[in-house]
This record gives structure tokens, C-alpha cells and sequence, in this order.
């Protein structure tokens, strides 16, 4: 990956404190070459997955998950990509609900979202909510992959793309 190229917004990697976070969430609402509705839409869904990252990376600095994020913007669309390293088995799970996700109606996902609220049906493995909400809020197919980095953990990537 380029860090360099002129399209970059925003890119970080490092450990994922509130504070921290909430320097970015200010930041992306400064981009007002975006549009007010998108930029909206890219902090709910950035503060979603970096929620995630936050809570779930094994990889620990300072008490705080380790993640990486980078929003670039490109000619007709912006895109958000998070990445934090997490056990293989729950990547492949996150990768299996995605592409399960990405299959369903909108309307069939709003279901599934307020089950879970309603029944507070929250499994081991989570409820998964914040990647419902990113697919709903994003209106687009969440993009995800792993890459096994040993025997135990992967990095995984979910990307959201916001037309212009």
C-alpha cells in the first residue's frame, strides 16, 4: 500500500483509546469537501468498527486494542478501512456473518438488527451489531478478508465504501 498517495484522508495505526478516537471522529467531521450526510455516515460506521478494534484486537498497547484504519477518497466514492489483528477462528466467523450480511435484503438485516436488540441476543461469539449497523449505515456490501499471520491469529480487514 502507498501511504503517500494524494488521495488519503486519514490513516493511523497504533493503539485505539477514546480519546484518541475522538480526535478522529472531530477530524473526519472537518472534511467539508465531503458531503454533511456521508460524512455523517462514515463517523457512525468509523466509530463502529473502531469500537471493535478497540475491544477485540489482540494485540494490546497501553491497555487499548491495536488497530489500523486508512479513509481515502477516491473519484465517486470514499472509503473506510479498518484492520486489527484477532484470533483465526473468530476472522473466519466475522467473514462468514459478513458475506452472509452482504446476501440478505436490507429490510431482512433491519430484522435481524432488531431481534438482537429486542432480545438482547447477544452469542460468545457477539451480536455482531456493529458490522450490521456499518452495512445498513454504509448502504453498500461490506468488504471483508483475513490473512493468517501464524498458527493462532489473523489480521482482518472490513472495508465500507460511501457514494458520492
Amino acid at each position: 500500500m502507498n501511504y503517500l498517495e494524494e488521495n488519503v484522508l486519514m490513516q493511523y495505526y497504533g493503539p485505539l483509546e477514546p480519546d484518541t478516537i475522538s480526535i478522529f471522529v472531530n477530524s473526519i467531521g472537518k472534511y467539508h469537501s465531503i458531503k454533511k450526510t456521508i460524512r455523517s455516515r462514515l463517523i457512525r460506521v468509523f466509530i463502529e468498527l473502531i469500537q471493535n478494534a478497540l475491544y477485540y484486537s489482540k494485540d494490546r498497547l497501553l491497555d487499548s486494542g491495536v488497530g489500523y484504519f486508512i479513509i481515502t477518497e477516491y473519484e465517486n466514492y470514499i472509503e473506510l478501512s479498518v484492520s486489527n489483528k484477532v484470533e483465526t477462528d473468530k476472522a473466519k466467523l466475522i467473514y462468514e456473518k459478513c458475506e452472509y450480511y452482504n446476501s440478505i435484503s436490507y429490510i431482512d438485516l433491519k430484522k435481524i438488527k432488531a431481534n438482537i436488540l429486542s432480545n438482547l441476543d447477544y452469542s460468545k461469539d457477539g451480536a455482531n451489531l456493529g458490522i450490521i449497523i456499518s452495512k445498513i449505515v454504509s448502504k453498500n456490501n461490506l468488504e471483508v478478508n483475513y490473512i493468517k499471520t501464524d498458527d493462532t491469529y489473523s489480521i482482518y480487514t472490513i472495508k465500507t465504501k460511501y457514494s458520492k
